[in-house]
């Protein structure tokens, strides 16, 4: 027979006292019933723990070359996009007014595409389109000469990626 603490007042008890003789705290014992339920509970949760954890997304594949070059390309053109809003900005009689509606990037040329606001010279906010040619030359406003040519010929009716959300966060 061994001694042991009291778990309510810290005093010497024998083991098998089912009471505390100086408190008259109740051990309480843990049932079979209560045993069996946190078996039967708790098995098959950490078996589903361990299942989920075998069937997470397999780590990033690297890319191809060809992705890798796809990729390069597609950056190059979106960081040609941002110089050209911050050029945009600048420009501008008012530039924290300059809000950039859209910058596309276009699919095969990589002309970039502009729609923007800002205000004009009396407060009023005026909207512009402007072009960055695909060699990157050629920058033209809807005021300067040459635009319309030059738009019709990069942007008109053609598609590609819009990059406007990310120069607004990282650049502008």
């Amino acid at each position: 027979m061994a001694i042991i603490k009291c778990k309510e007042c810290g005093k010497d008890k024998s083991q098998t006292a089912e009471v505390c003789p100086h408190c008259g705290f109740k051990q309480r014992k843990t049932s079979f019933v209560t045993w069996l339920f946190a078996i039967l509970i708790g098995l098959p949760m950490l078996a589903s723990i361990f299942i989920r954890a075998s069937h997470e997304s397999p780590a990033p594949r690297s890319m191809t070359p060809e992705e890798f070059a796809v990729k390069k390309k597609e950056d190059a053109a979106t960081q040609r996009a941002a110089a050209g809003a911050v050029l945009l900005k600048k420009a501008m009689r008012d530039p924290d007014s300059f809000k950039l509606e859209s910058a596309l990037v276009i699919d095969g040329s990589g002309a970039v595409c502009y729609n923007y606001r800002a205000k004009n010279g009396f407060g009023g906010v005026n909207r512009g389109h402007a072009v960055l040619s695909t060699d990157g030359k050629r920058f033209k406003t809807d005021d300067m000469d040459g635009f319309t040519t030059l738009w019709n010929k990069e942007c008109a009716n053609k598609s590609g990626s819009e990059t406007a959300t990310a120069i607004n966060w990282f650049t502008l």
